[in-house]
């Protein structure tokens, strides 16, 4: 299992910025990022990015409710929304990164639901949505 059993992410990612130009237009330094060409220490594949990325995430344990962690980066995110809407108008990718595992002896359970304040966000700025959940069998 990952480090965390439940993430959430508001994830950038661009061919021509670095990461130092989007913090600069955000105002905010990432949680996460990667310059093109960098390698993720961690991974197995030493592939270099091809694009930038630059994220701010909320992350938990399998207690964790993966529905409060989304209302809690887009707390964290409404005041970029100017900022996210000029990125994503200027050729700037912008998605939101769900990522569950589910165990047997998850708390919660699977599933994530959107509140029609997230959604209406996310479409403003023009975001997509990455789900991806893994089930490990204890």
């Amino acid at each position: 299992m990952a480090e965390y059993a439940r993430r959430a992410a508001l994830v950038i990612v661009s061919d021509k910025l670095s990461v130092a130009d989007l913090s600069s237009f955000l105002g905010m330094k990432p949680d996460q990022a990667r310059e093109i060409g960098s390698v993720r220490s961690d991974s197995p594949v030493l592939i270099p990015a091809s694009k930038t990325s630059w994220e701010i995430c909320e992350c938990a344990d399998s207690s964790g409710d993966l529905s409060a962690l989304v209302e809690q980066l887009i707390l964290r995110a409404l005041p970029l929304r100017e900022t996210l809407i000029k990125l994503s108008s200027g050729g700037c990718l912008v998605r939101l990164e769900i990522v569950q595992w589910i165990t047997s002896s998850d708390s919660v359970g699977p599933g994530i639901s959107f509140e029609a304040d997230v959604v209406e966000f996310l479409a403003s700025i023009k975001a997509s949505i990455d789900v991806d959940q893994y089930v490990e069998f204890e």
